[in-house]
């Protein structure tokens, strides 16, 4: 694979080209971007691309909008006031902010911003349908205004503030007749003709041209997609090889400048230069007018700015941060105003013991205090914890005093699980501590013999629509009742399988079946298979592709049942079980609380069983989908177990193989 140190100031720029094309965006050798090959290359790169670069097609949902971007505690409250006062002042255009990724932006600040009618967009989720070489700063900014639904765009930098509703811009005939309002830098600045060679547009390095172009400030600017498409996907060129284009020019700015003037396209400018007020750049429209207030060196924070009389709305603005600072800590996922689904999930945590797992390195028991603080357990990176709903699910939040360290979403086994955000960014799991709550089901035999599920959750009672009936049906044909059991009444799924254990107790043989086992015409009466009196689980050790995790998960239970280590060579799997009335001792549920493991329940039924006369179940009574062989085995399984399947998959499997027995 190509690697940036690869690169040398001997290379041609046909060889440097292609390692910049194959390469990871850097690191780059010390001075690389002013090797005469790089600039070469990029002007190639640069040929190419325009080369190819044709009229767009796309349709844009909404007309007129604002994009803004920014997120995270240095930009979020400049965010606020910028968005407040575009309301203030009667602008009613719809708004988004894009921000990168979850360290930025989280819920409860997204639920702070809609009441103004903002939508927030997470350019890392829009980055996996359109890929950006390097997006982590400035970048953002002509990536947001390119992949927003808008077809004319105004743009404003978190910081800017507006001293009237912008909207009517969009109406001036400059823009009418460009397409593209930009506005000019500080003091008028120029770019120096050295910078338009290195791009290769030697006729804007000629120095009667040069000196008449005036450098951008791109704290604000206006563009109509549908004509100036081809520009603005050009200037994001530019800016995606930032680690070249950055070395040349000032950030995102001057990308804009060059891609407009590379395609030798036009714009509109207001004729008068910018003010400079303390600390904020004040720009004006085209009839001398102050419009918008960019606070580019003094940005809204809780505490610390510096009060200008002579700048507009000063008193508003302050107070919209304070306001800010009423309702927001300025930590992000703290959640400081909990809905009732989140509040209902946080009291659901409080004063529980979890196992936290940092897979691969090492794992440690931590208590939720009710004050979101960890109470035992904690570390520098483990000190608080937060819940947020998000996309109608719950995300637990482990983070540091100011700043989150690992999101985790719930899987259908109820562990949390997700990864650090930086650093090792190892995969993380939170296991709480589970302890078997004894319950009473109704028990009403017919026959002496039982066929017995569970199906406790969404997912495996939505599972139970395709393989009940085929339950029931071998129940009915082998002559044994059929209970099924779907009212919860545990805090862990794989509790809810020793509530066989009465039942085991009331019949003189009882089979037990997982809600993902398919049982059909095929399936011969397993109560014929398995001699009376034993105990009958299928042996998975010889088909098992690791073994490591075998014994860590069985120490996990039996230490926290104080009962000695096992280390035989033996996996009994408890997807289906076979018993007599005289071993329902099998069912027995633990007595001491544990943290729960994806097999917990298997390897303690494995050791109730131990000792008891046995018969392992064959393969064909047990053919498991995490089987290496197990479309080969299907054919001619006699019962199909979904064992380590996805819910999504089980139910895809479960519609296609119930829809094949209908049309056999």
């Amino acid at each position: 694979m190509a690697n940036c140190n690869q690169a040398t100031p001997d290379l041609t720029p046909e060889a440097m080209l292609e390692l910049i094309k194959q390469c990871p965006p850097g690191p780059w050798p010390n001075a690389w971007g002013t090797w005469d090959n790089t600039i070469e290359a990029h002007r190639r790169l640069v040929d190419q691309f325009v080369d190819n670069l044709m009229p767009s097609r796309v349709t844009y949902a909404q007309e007129r909008g604002i994009v803004i971007a920014g997120g995270g505690l240095k930009y979020f409250p400049s965010v606020w006031v910028n968005v407040n006062l575009l309301r203030h002042f009667g602008c009613t255009l719809p708004i988004q902010l894009w921000y990168l990724g979850d360290t930025e932006m989280d819920p409860y600040m997204k639920r702070l911003l809609e009441p103004l009618g903002v939508e927030c967009i997470d350019a890392r989720e829009i980055e996996k349908q359109h890929p950006c070489r390097i997006l982590c700063g400035w970048e953002l900014k002509l990536y947001a205004t390119l992949h927003s639904p808008f077809a004319q765009v105004l743009f404003l930098d978190a910081d800017n503030g507006v001293v009237c509703d912008p909207t009517y811009l969009f109406d001036c005939e400059e823009y009418k007749r460009h397409g593209a309002i930009f506005w000019p830098d500080y003091a008028c600045w120029t770019l120096k003709p050295g910078v338009w060679k290195v791009f290769g547009m030697m006729d804007m390095a000629e120095p009667e041209v040069a000196e008449h172009e005036r450098a951008f400030e791109s704290g604000q600017y206006l563009i109509d997609k549908r004509r100036c498409d081809r520009e603005l996907r050009l200037s994001l060129f530019y800016a995606e090889h930032s680690d070249f284009t950055f070395q040349h020019v000032y950030g995102d700015k001057e990308c804009f400048h060059l891609g407009w003037r590379r395609l030798g396209s036009d714009y509109a400018m207001p004729s008068a230069g910018p003010g400079w007020n303390v600390h904020t750049i004040v720009q004006f429209d085209f009839r001398g007018q102050i419009v918008f207030q960019h606070r580019c060196q003094d940005k809204w924070r809780f505490g610390g700015n510096r009060f200008v009389d002579s700048l507009a709305n000063e008193e508003l603005c302050f107070q919209l941060v304070r306001d800010l600072a009423s309702k927001w800590s300025g930590n992000l996922w703290k959640n400081e105003a909990p809905t009732t689904m989140e509040t209902e999930t946080i009291e659901q945590l409080i004063n529980t013991r979890v196992l936290y797992r940092r897979v691969g390195y090492d794992q440690r028991v931590i208590k939720l205090g009710s004050n979101r603080e960890v109470i035992e357990g904690a570390a520098e990176c483990e000190r608080l914890w937060h819940v947020n709903y998000v996309d109608g699910q719950p995300v637990l939040t482990l983070a540091r005093l100011d700043r989150p360290t690992c999101h985790l979403r719930r899987d259908y086994e109820g562990i949390w699980r997700g990864s650090w955000l930086e650093y090792e960014r190892m995969p993380i799991e939170v296991i709480p501590e589970v302890e078997w709550k004894p319950t009473v089901d109704a028990i009403d035999p017919t026959q002496s013999r039982l066929l017995i599920t569970v199906a406790t959750g969404d997912s495996f009672r939505e599972l139970l629509r395709y393989t009940g009936p085929l339950m029931e049906a071998y129940a009915k044909r082998i002559g044994a009742d059929f209970v099924a059991i779907t009212k919860p009444s545990q805090d862990w799924w794989g509790l809810e399988k020793f509530r066989v254990q009465p039942f085991a107790q009331s019949y003189e043989r009882t089979l037990y079946v997982d809600a993902d086992v398919f049982l059909t015409d095929e399936t011969p009466d397993l109560f014929d298979v398995v001699p009376a009196g034993h105990v009958s689980m299928h042996d998975d050790w010889s088909q098992l592709p690791s073994f490591e995790w075998v014994f860590e998960e069985r120490r996990n239970i039996l230490e926290s049942q104080e009962i000695p280590m096992d280390h035989s060579k033996v996996v009994l799997n408890s997807g289906i079980v076979m018993c007599d009335r005289k071993h329902a001792s099998i069912w027995k549920p633990p007595l001491h609380p544990f943290f729960p493991t994806h097999c917990s329940e298997q390897f303690w039924i494995q050791n109730n069983a131990r000792g008891l006369p046995f018969f392992q179940l064959p393969t064909e009574f047990n053919t498991q989908y995490w089987m290496p062989k197990f479309r080969e085995l299907v054919p001619t399984a006699k019962v199909i177990h979904l064992a380590n399947c996805t819910p999504e998959k089980r139910l895809e499997f479960a519609r296609q193989f119930t829809s094949s027995l209908a049309t056999a």
